[in-house]
């Protein structure tokens, strides 16, 4: 039962963060390295809103992206996504719902986490580096990419993987923290 249920608390886990939540730089990063900004005013809880600009995602995309204005399952939630669905998700959690979904990211069922000095006050990365989990006071940041199964997905993501991904993907949950400290 336990076995089953991993890989469908993981895929719930990546469909609530999305994934602020990428690969090979290639001819579409040379034709393309803008990075277009949607208008989400008016949804002032969303940290897509408060705390990130497009231009925060130019050192994690290579192509153009837009953003959606929230996930259905968080609306401190949002999803930049790319023309061949490379995904980054970031979600925000605060206050009581911190703990259990901190308790959830960090289930050894839900894949190995490893530490990651530098972001907020405690943080993981997941193999590979294309997501992170951060906490700092009352808050919980989670940042994923996904579309990691695609080659056209990931040509529109840097060529950066491992630490060096997740300390770009860090450098998000940084920047909400300290916005909202």
């Amino acid at each position: 039962m336990r076995t089953m249920l991993a890989p469908i608390l993981a895929s719930t886990l990546v469909a609530t963060m999305g994934a602020c939540s990428k690969s090979p730089e290639s001819a579409a990063a040379a034709s393309s390295q803008s990075v277009r900004n949607i208008d989400m005013s008016g949804d002032v809880a969303n940290a897509c809103v408060k705390e990130l600009k497009a231009s925060d995602l130019r050192n994690i995309f290579v192509a153009q992206v837009s953003k959606t204005k929230t996930e259905p399952t968080n609306p401190e939630a949002c999803t930049f996504t790319s023309a061949n669905d490379a995904s980054l998700t970031v979600g925000l959690r605060a206050g009581e719902e911190v703990q259990p979904f901190l308790k959830m990211d960090l289930d050894p069922a839900n894949g190995r986490k490893i530490p990651l000095a530098g972001v907020g006050e405690s943080a993981w990365q997941m193999p590979g580096g294309t997501g992170v989990v951060a906490v700092k006071g009352n808050y919980l940041c989670e940042v994923s990419i996904t579309g990691t199964e695609s080659t056209r997905a990931m040509n529109d993501i840097t060529r950066s993987r491992g630490a060096e991904l997740a300390e770009k993907l860090g450098a998000l949950c940084n920047r909400i923290f300290a916005a909202r400290s």
